[in-house]
């Protein structure tokens, strides 16, 4: 299988590309609930609940709109609908929370951005 470039990946919030980002990272996991009883050799396991967190990072530029509503659904507790892509063609969707927006501004860089958010709800790919 050939490696796929990350170039024509994507951050939106609903359909607003959100400008300036360079790198995302989703983290999906399962609980997973140990069914061991007496007698049994090993662990056993049925799988739990499901859930998503992640990153988006790039360069800040808060007069960006998607930007701005990344930062605006932090301060107000509120979610956004989160569309990660790839390479372009496929993404995953999620509604989620924006946990936290950081900004680090070197006096020998550009400043940056980092947008965490937490996944409320199921995570589709398609």
């Amino acid at each position: 299988m050939a490696a796929i470039s990350g170039a024509s990946g994507y951050v939106k919030e609903g359909s607003t590309t959100i400008a300036e980002l360079k790198e995302w990272d989703l983290n999906t996991d399962t609980d997973l609930y140990d069914t061991t009883v007496f007698g049994d050799s090993f662990h056993e396991f049925i799988a739990g609940l499901r859930g998503a967190t992640g990153t988006a990072q790039g360069f800040w530029m808060l007069s960006d709109t998607g930007q701005a509503a990344l930062q605006s659904a932090m301060l107000g507790g509120t979610t956004v609908t989160l569309h990660l892509s790839p390479n372009g063609s496929n993404e995953y969707v999620a509604t989620a929370f924006i946990k936290q927006v950081q900004v680090k501004s070197p006096v020998g860089g550009t400043v940056e951005c980092t947008f965490s958010f937490t996944a409320t709800g199921s995570v589709t790919y398609s």
